[in-house]
Order: C-alpha cells, then sequence, then structure tokens
C-alpha cells in the first residue's frame, strides 16, 4: 500500500512551477531547516534514506497541513527527541518565546518584505530587525 506521501500522478496539488526564476526559499527560516537538515542529523548517525523514511511516515495530515520544510522540522525535531537532544515540547516551547519577543518587538524574524510597488519581494534580510 503506498503512503500519503507518494503522491505521483494525482491530480489536485495545483501546478508545479518550472521557472527558474525563483529564490530557493521564500523565507529565511526555510534556508536554516534546510541546512540543519543537512548537517545535524548525519552528526548522530542518521542517513538521508533514514530521513526520507522518516518524511513518509509523517500521518496524512502533516502532510496536509504543513508546508515542505515545516515537514523538514517536524522530521528533525523528531529524530532529535528520538536521540534525546532535546526533551519532548521542547522546541515548541522555544518557538512560541521567540514568536512572543517578536511579536512585541513588531519584528518580522528576518522574513522578506512583500513589496506592494514591485509586485514582488524585497531583498532577503540580513539581519533581524
Amino acid at each position: 500500500m503506498p503512503r500519503f506521501s507518494n503522491v505521483g500522478g494525482v491530480e489536485g496539488f495545483g501546478p508545479i512551477d518550472t521557472s527558474d526564476d525563483q529564490q530557493p526559499f521564500d523565507w529565511v527560516w526555510q534556508a536554516r531547516v534546510w541546512a540543519l537538515n543537512n548537517v545535524v542529523p548525519p552528526r548522530f548517525g542518521h542517513s538521508t534514506d533514514e530521513k526520507r523514511d522518516l518524511s513518509e511516515q509523517l500521518p496524512a495530515r502533516v502532510h496536509m497541513e504543513q508546508g515542505y520544510y515545516e515537514r523538514w522540522l517536524t522530521r528533525l525535531e523528531i529524530l532529535l527527541v528520538d536521540d534525546g537532544v532535546l526533551a519532548p515540547g521542547e522546541l515548541d516551547a522555544a518557538v512560541a518565546s521567540v514568536e512572543q519577543q517578536l511579536a512585541e518587538s513588531g519584528g518580522n524574524g528576518g522574513h522578506r518584505e512583500w513589496n506592494e510597488e514591485s509586485g514582488g519581494a524585497q531583498p532577503w534580510a540580513t539581519r533581524y530587525e
């Protein structure tokens, strides 16, 4: 029986953008999640195949509710909790704390801002505001 993540040939997920004029990441946090997923798991003995298998085992709800890099972050958290590096819920508590700090400071967490005049995103933020 195919896993939920195996949606090859299934219709209804929208078009795939094949243009080459896209930034590799829409948000700074996505680049960081990509980097963490390529550096941290191998340090704890996890292979690419193991990471892929874990992603494919995520429940259908997770695949439908989370974006691509959110699922990578979920997968990384599962690996780090299983390895005893993080306590269950520790990452959620840290994220909530940062979100509260950002809300209080009015910062955007390094996200690119949408430029209404040009109809595109402004350059990546180089620092948190």
